[in-house]
């Protein structure tokens, strides 16, 4: 997990390119409308919805690990460590897919 620090440094930064977004393209090209800006502005709330639900789905996880009693992530990684090839690179493979489709049903939902 990252510190709290780096999240609101994020959250800042994300929150002030949302607003700046559409000046910096009308800056850019005159010709620009209210309907291509709102698009850009769509785009990044899927992105910051998207990152949201990862931070707070691996915050319920490291919250339900603790509750039940699970070993750290760093002793589930030297776990991994000890599976074959194939299985780590099935895992990847999974975890990947998995966020991918994750993405995109937030890009989905918001546009």
């Amino acid at each position: 997990m990252h510190s709290t620090g780096t999240a609101l440094a994020f959250i800042t930064a994300v929150i002030g390119l949302w607003f700046a977004l559409p000046i910096l393209l009308k800056m850019a090209d005159l010709t620009i409308g209210l309907v291509d800006g709102a698009v850009w502005q769509l785009l990044l709330f899927s992105i910051i919805s998207f990152l949201s639900l990862l931070i707070l789905a691996g915050a319920i996880a490291a919250w339900l690990f603790k509750l039940l009693g699970i070993p750290l992530t760093n002793k589930f990684w030297l776990q991994f460590k000890n599976l074959s090839l194939w299985q780590q690179f099935a895992f990847y493979w999974a975890s990947f897919a998995l966020l991918l489709l994750a993405g995109i049903a937030c890009l989905a939902s918001i546009i």
